[in-house]
């Protein structure tokens, strides 16, 4: 799973392959997630059909245990740090293989349960010079990818999320001692992770005053003096980020990385920080795609997007810029780029039959991403009025 997150795998450092097994050998709950996550991609990237017995057979019980375990688990508990992750992967594998085992619960409700479990046990951003601590932090990457994302994608889930939330990741953006370092497990820095958790904030409030009944966005909505505000002010911070030197994470050892991996990780942080340009000025500040600030911030998503290897596992972590670059572009050369793009990621596993699922349940994230933007290019609608249950990421 390591692939789908991290834009450079260190096979000796990469916490997929170290921490998560370790934490999982201690816990059946969580080692019968990662084989149901493990059997799950394997079937899809030779093309088979999913084991969903045997995969619904090992997690039938993991769900009543978390939710029996969550109100007795103290503080940095090992087994609340290992209920904690074994909600995330309920979560990402809600994800990749939606109803796999029949158990109805969306990635969101998930999410949801994890957010609450990291606020109740306060696992946010611990010290990561203690084992404990490292395995707070691995955790809390990986939590905050699926959540500020999540978030991004829109929905009617999103309408949930408590605004408290957003003040985490403002206060660990100020508080880290390293905001720009590109945090391996998101692809990003922390900083940006704080600026999209306001940008998703922002959207959410503004998708209330845009959306008509029908699902139709008025197209004629403009921001009030207040939000336009906070909206400005956000897109010059975002700017302003762009324009600090950004560094690889501790993760990385001196001289591990050839440059081409360097270029796609500095390259996957930029693309980040211009989609969250592009939420804003679509979504925040009523800007239409023919603006010249919203092309600006298309056209430097398919130029980073060229930065990354065609086939490699850079392309992964790209999903969500190339989605929102590609739900807006008006030019037919970087939708035929950006569709190609996407569809090496299906190759890699993401990619899932439709057979008996549904167009609302269409398979993988990949794939749900790849049909709702194709979507956007057949009717011209804003992809937030085609949303259903997709995340994009």
């Amino acid at each position: 799973m390591y692939i789908f997150l991290m834009p450079y795998d260190d096979a000796e450092r990469n916490p997929y392959r170290a921490l998560l097994p370790e934490i999982a050998v201690a816990e059946p709950h969580l080692l019968s997630l990662l084989l149901a996550y493990s059997a799950s991609h394997r079937a899809r990237l030779l093309g088979h059909k999913e084991p969903e017995v045997r995969m619904a057979r090992w997690i039938t019980d993991v769900i009543p245990r978390l939710n029996s375990d969550f109100s007795q688990s103290p503080g940095h508990s090992n087994a609340s740090i290992a209920n904690l992750a074994s909600t995330i992967m309920l979560s990402s594998l809600e994800i990749i293989s939606p109803n796999a085992f029949g158990s109805k619960i969306g990635w969101q409700n998930h999410l949801h349960f994890a957010r609450e479990m990291m606020m109740s046990h306060c696992l946010w951003r611990p010290d990561t010079n203690t084992k404990e601590g490292e395995c707070c932090a691995f955790l809390w990457s990986w939590f905050a990818y699926l959540d500020v994302l999540g978030s991004l994608s829109g929905g009617q889930w999103s309408n949930e999320i408590s605004s408290k939330w957003v003040k985490s990741y403002e206060i660990i953006g100020r508080e880290h001692p390293n905001p720009d370092e590109i945090d391996c497990i998101m692809g990003f820095t922390i900083r940006c992770v704080s600026l999209l958790a306001r940008v998703s904030e922002l959207c959410r409030k503004t998708t209330a005053q845009r959306m008509l009944p029908g699902r139709k966005i008025n197209l004629n909505w403009q921001p009030d003096n207040e939000t336009r505000e906070t909206a400005e002010m956000l897109a010059m911070e975002l700017r302003e980020s762009l324009s600090r030197d950004s560094r690889v994470c501790q993760h990385i050892r001196p001289g591990s990385v050839d440059h081409k991996s360097l270029l796609e990780m500095f390259s996957t942080n930029e693309a980040f920080h211009w989609a969250g340009l592009i939420h804003l000025y679509r979504r925040a500040m009523g800007k239409t795609r023919e603006d010249p600030l919203v092309q600006e911030a298309i056209n430097k998503i398919v130029y980073h997007m060229s930065m990354i290897r065609r086939g490699g596992t850079g392309e992964t972590g790209f999903l969500f810029p190339m989605f929102t670059a590609g739900c807006e572009t008006l030019d037919m050369q970087h939708r035929i780029d950006i569709k190609k793009r996407i569809e090496n990621v299906e190759a890699h596993g993401m990619k899932q039959d439709t057979v008996g699922r549904g167009v609302a349940n269409i398979g993988s994230q990949v794939s749900q991403a790849k049909h709702l933007m194709l979507k956007v290019w057949e009717t011209g609608d804003p992809w937030e009025t085609l949303m259903q249950n997709e995340f994009i990421g």
